[in-house]
């Protein structure tokens, strides 16, 4: 099976700390291209994954087989065009009252530009299932806490990943759903 080629579109605080080392570490997957602009996080990329850099989120288009987008509070225009062309979205909610009332404002945004919107829950505090019912998503899996995981992140450390990892199960999981979908 070969390998998903990722393109993640921006290079911030969470992409450079959480959606890269994710991408890199997760098995299957790997970091084709970013959408960054500053010259100090495009040599970072580069050196770092052996990812290209690229301005914007169409140069993305043919190169990459997945595109992850960590949303803003406000989608611009190189946001809706990923979302646009995107075949599934996951929309990754805490699964708190706060969390699912936050994701809940987000949706009429996320249904103008895409269609097949999935949730991925993070935490204990709601049921997944009541979760994603109040939000009136299909509940694409379920990420409880991992051990580790934070802390790796906030050293800007790979997290630890392996397929009996609760974040490689869900990958794995969720990757093959695609797969299966897509040949359907």
């Amino acid at each position: 099976m070969s390998e998903i080629r990722v393109g993640l579109v921006g290079y911030g605080t969470a992409g450079a700390f959480f959606h890269a080392p994710l991408i890199h570490a997760a098995p299957g997957l790997s970091l084709a291209a970013v959408v960054t602009r500053n010259p100090d996080r495009r040599a970072e990329v580069a050196a770092k994954y052996g990812a290209t850099a690229v301005d914007d989120a169409e140069d993305l288009w043919g190169r990459c087989d997945l595109v992850v987008v960590d949303l803003p509070r406000h989608i611009d225009s190189g946001c809706a065009e990923a979302l646009t062309r995107a075949r599934t979205t996951l929309l990754l909610v805490p699964a708190d009252v706060r969390g699912v009332l936050a994701a809940g404002q987000l949706l009429p945004v996320l249904r103008r530009h895409t269609q097949d919107i999935r949730a991925v829950l993070r935490g204990r505090s709601l049921a997944p299932d009541v979760a994603a019912s109040c939000l009136g998503l299909p509940c694409a899996g379920h990420l409880p806490d991992q051990r580790g995981l934070t802390a790796a992140l906030n050293r800007g450390d790979a997290p630890p990943l392996s397929p009996r990892s609760p974040l490689g199960a869900f990958c794995a999981g969720f990757l093959t759903t695609l797969r299966h979908e897509e040949a359907s």
